[in-house]
């Protein structure tokens, strides 16, 4: 068991978590800050970094990297893994959100697909029991996408325009475009269906949102001297 972490100064750290020892260095192991890690096993981890790449890297040999992800026209700022699919997500300041296929490799890296775009997007987050997906933006709201399906999202969203919708919100009424391109908004909708988040406490709306967290929490209630579980999530801003 090690833990990576991520550097600035395009570098990776092992640390032992047991002893706090340093185990080693990747100097330059991109060519830009390095932003985030992702263990996709026990000894295959991801990173991702501002030189717009995603790479992929065996924790027993890290002279060299397994493969190189190429796809971003923007920082790559966050990645996650769908364990259940065998997908890596990946979300740049493109905008775009990648799906890449570890277990369907080519001689170019591994075969992969825009699952969705959001003109703004800073960083998105897998649920730990990976039935949605949330994304935070520049202008300050959140989206999740319930129900998630990998498979099936970049179709089911292929005409959602967020800022658009974003707007018929604000304005409190439906656009023609919108309504007519973006069916996915429908609460009728189960899989990879949309919800915005801006119901933020009056005077402290966000401006923009860099960052999230997703908390799980376990809260205990009693009922008729019977104890009920009750599971909660927690999204971090």
């Amino acid at each position: 068991t090690v833990l990576a972490a991520a550097c600035e100064h395009k570098s990776i750290v092992l640390f032992d978590p047991l002893t706090e020892k340093q185990v080693c260095t990747v100097d330059n192991a991109h060519d830009g800050s390095v932003n985030c890690i992702r263990f996709v096993d026990n000894r295959i981890f991801a990173s991702c970094s501002d030189d717009t790449t995603v790479a992929l890297w065996d924790s027993r040999n890290l002279s060299t990297k397994l493969r190189t992800l190429n796809g971003h026209s923007g920082w790559v700022k966050n990645i996650e893994y769908a364990k259940h699919s065998g997908v890596l997500i990946s979300s740049g300041l493109d905008g775009v959100v990648y799906g890449w296929e570890l277990n369907n490799s080519t001689e170019q890296g591994c075969t992969y697909q825009r699952l969705l775009h959001v003109p703004g997007l800073m960083r998105c987050r897998l649920v730990p029991d990976e039935t949605r997906l949330v994304l935070c933006t520049t202008s300050g709201y959140l989206m999740l996408v319930h129900d998630l399906n990998l498979a099936s999202i970049a179709g089911d969203l292929v005409n959602f325009r967020p800022n658009i919708h974003r707007l018929s919100l604000m304005r409190k009424q439906r656009i023609t475009f919108a309504s007519r391109k973006s069916p996915t908004i429908s609460h009728r909708r189960r899989r990879n269906r949309i919800e915005f988040v801006s119901d933020f406490p009056t005077g402290d709306d966000a401006e923009m949102i860099s960052g999230l967290t997703v908390c799980t929490l376990l809260r205990l209630r009693w009922r008729n001297n019977h104890r009920k579980r009750c599971f909660e999530r927690r999204i971090t801003t």
